[in-house]
């Protein structure tokens, strides 16, 4: 499952749990654009599959995503990175 697909299940999850509209359900979710193989070994990230990550924080509000390949582990909440994630 990509991080995109795990973040729109997520999503009506969050809706029901904290009682929340779309966009707030969207605001609390974090995405991790982590290229090159994870987890799943036969699952590896490519540039365009962080650029389809960022699409989805860009349109639909995801409150935060790591970009741990170029961003050297930075979170980026909106456009801008925030203090190196630990």
């Amino acid at each position: 499952m990509s991080p995109e697909q795990a973040a729109t299940a997520v999503q009506p999850q969050l809706k029901s749990m904290l009682g929340q509209m779309g966009g707030a359900a969207w605001n609390t979710v974090a995405v991790t654009a982590a290229i090159g193989v994870n987890d799943v070994t036969c699952y590896v990230r490519t540039v365009v599959d962080a650029s389809r990550t960022r699409r989805l924080r860009e349109v639909e509000g995801v409150g935060a995503a790591v970009d741990v390949a170029g961003g050297a582990g930075r979170a980026v909440v909106g456009d801008r990175p925030s203090a190196a994630v630990k």
